[in-house]
């Protein structure tokens, strides 16, 4: 999934594998593929990310596909979320997609929520990263 979200933009792509085993190949995968300079493979948890506020564009857990359900700490990835325009993907349905938008501002003053998107922006996001 990450692969294809890679070919299609110019996103720089961070996967964050929980099994240390997994990552030798999918780092042999990224560098025959020669998205090394795009994509990222770092070991770590999903519940106490090592990233500041407001970073990352695009979150996906891809484990949906395989029919998981997100175990990780929510609150955290939209801490990392980026408040105007983020977009956080946990599963397939719209429900499972939040976006974080100025829009929400007239409504409810400036904070940084996340609300439920529309099934376009299903359609737009369904390649996979973290």
């Amino acid at each position: 999934m990450f692969h294809s979200l890679a070919e299609r933009t110019a996103l720089q792509i961070v996967i964050r594998e929980p099994d240390e085993k997994k990552i030798p190949d999918l780092r042999r995968f990224i560098e025959r593929s020669v998205l090394g300079d795009q994509v990222t493979v770092v070991h770590g948890s999903l519940t106490s990310l090592p990233y500041t506020d407001h970073l990352f564009n695009l979150i996906v857990y891809p484990g949906f596909i395989d029919g998981k359900t997100f175990q990780g700490d929510m609150a955290e990835l939209k801490r990392v979320l980026r408040p105007h325009g983020g977009v956080l993907v946990t599963g397939p349905t719209a429900k499972d997609i939040f976006r974080a938008g100025p829009f929400l501002e007239k409504a409810n003053g400036p904070t940084n929520t996340a609300t439920p998107a529309t099934p376009h922006v299903a359609k737009t996001t369904g390649s996979m990263a973290s």
